[in-house]
């Protein structure tokens, strides 16, 4: 059910590109995850370099980086992260722009030779690009991508969404002018070290064998564990991904092919926020409602709006801690009529979930 949710708000979203920039629910919210860009965080000798963690297209470093970035500061890692330019949406060359700057900052910050870049997606396509095309091969220690869009997607809905605003999206389909400067040969040149981390679950680069690289690590989690069921945007939620990144990220070169996962608890899911009571209370020209964030790590973040049969009542936005509730207010722009309902729309790493129930005052018995 969950998975069937989650791919129709992928289609919903590539309808969405053109207007985002005047819809505040695309716009990143610009709240690192927890653990990050802490100002103060020195690197410790047994991790000297910093963890530079890179969304894919349509996210931002608030939703996509839950798991990732508090168990890399648990593990004593330096974490930071950034938002790429428009959600990712923009030309690649902008936001590798923005990236390289971003290493060099990380680098003056917190005096550290070199980073790694753990990216998602077009981030981990991007961390690449940026490292050979930017000047920055001397100073990456390792490049992990998660589902990387190394070779562009064959995907049939690729083409739709790069004509609704979303120039990333062209570039990175298969065979695209992009794609080929990205892998003039060598793929992966030294001296990082490279980790690929794939699905047979993925649903947006496909096909997902094209994602591996020459000279890399090339790793398939259903190879190990085959009951992980992880997709294209879980996979930045999956405890066993995560598990090959540290691998990666804690030994001289890349990932171990020899090590071996637990395949405990696969099959992450990004968390999501729903209305938890039918009941509202409305008065002094607001609704207080409770909603729930539904997930076992980070957070909701989004917008609820409510509506009745004459329209748009108002809306607020949302953010509330994963397995937990709490009380959204929203303020009224008139009174409102029985039989209303409330939709909470919450970000996620590659798209969007919505979900709509139909509400009552509780004052009406």
């Amino acid at each position: 059910m969950r998975a069937a949710l989650l791919t129709l708000a992928l289609l919903l979203l590539a309808a969405a590109p053109a207007g985002a920039q005047e819809n505040p629910i695309f716009q990143s919210p610009g709240i690192p995850p927890p653990g990050a860009n802490d100002p103060a965080c020195v690197p410790a000798p047994e991790h000297p370099y910093p963890v530079i963690l890179v969304h894919g297209t349509f996210g931002d470093m608030t939703v996509s980086w839950n798991l990732y970035s508090p168990a890399l500061k648990s593990a004593g890692y330096c974490v930071f992260a950034l938002d790429l330019v428009n959600r990712g949406m923009a030309p690649i060359e902008q936001s590798a722009d923005k990236l390289s700057a971003f290493i060099d900052e990380v680098r003056t910050r917190t005096g550290a030779a070199q980073v790694s870049l753990v990216g998602h997606s077009q981030g981990g396509m991007l961390a690449r690009y940026v490292a050979k095309s930017r000047g920055k091969l001397a100073v990456v220690d390792d490049i992990v991508g998660l589902a990387p869009s190394s070779h562009g997607t064959t995907n049939p809905l690729a083409p739709g969404v790069a004509g609704l605003g979303c120039a990333a999206c062209a570039e990175q389909m298969a065979g695209s002018a992009f794609m080929e400067k990205v892998n003039t040969p060598p793929e992966a040149p030294g001296p990082p070290s490279y980790t690929v981390i794939s699905t047979r679950c993925d649903e947006v680069v496909v096909p997902y064998s094209s994602q591996a690289l020459e000279d890399a690590t090339n790793i398939v989690l259903q190879d190990q564990c085959a009951a992980d069921v992880t997709d294209h945007v879980g996979i930045i939620y999956d405890p066993i991904a995560l598990e090959w990144t540290l691998n990666a990220l804690d030994r001289p070169g890349p990932a171990d092919p020899a090590f071996t996962s637990a395949c405990t608890d696969g099959g992450g899911a990004p968390p999501f926020a729903a209305i938890a009571r039918k009941r509202s209370v409305v008065d002094d020209g607001r609704a207080a409602l409770r909603v729930a964030c539904f997930g076992s790590v980070g957070r909701c973040v989004g917008r609820i709006v409510l509506r009745d049969r004459k329209g748009r009542l108002g809306s607020a936005p949302v953010d509330i801690a994963a397995d937990s509730t709490r009380t959204v207010r929203v303020p009224l722009g008139r009174r409102v009529r029985k039989g209303f309902k409330g939709t909470v729309t919450t970000l996620q790493p590659g798209g969007f979930v919505k979900a709509t129930l139909a509400l009552r005052r509780a004052q009406d018995r």
